[in-house]
């Protein structure tokens, strides 16, 4: 994704195609920690919350200068929040499925 000007801020189709597209690739790309399906079947509510709090700390404190950018595995503040807001994906996805634990 390209920088753009700060002048205009981006309709509500590009931020929710920079969604769409950020939580496909994400999880097209799947994690080598755990099965697909994992954060839904196994996950909780709370590890889910608590992956995805986490994750945008870390990008923020990259932000800042208070963390290293990118980190020990890679991950730089853009990544940390793409992988913050999958995670919001799938606590929304199990609200709305009425797994609540």
């Amino acid at each position: 994704m390209s920088q753009q000007n700060d002048s205009e801020a981006p309709s509500i189709n590009e931020v929710a195609s920079e969604a769409f597209c950020t939580v496909t690739r994400v999880m097209e790309k799947g994690s080598d920690k755990s099965p697909f399906g994992q954060w839904f079947y196994g996950d909780s509510i709370r590890y889910n919350s608590d992956r995805a709090i986490s994750h945008v700390c870390q990008s923020v404190m990259q932000l800042d200068g208070n963390r290293p950018n990118p980190d020990h595995l890679g991950e730089d503040r853009i990544a940390h929040m793409e992988r913050a807001l999958v995670r919001c994906a799938f606590l929304l996805m199990k609200l709305k499925r009425g797994k609540l634990e």
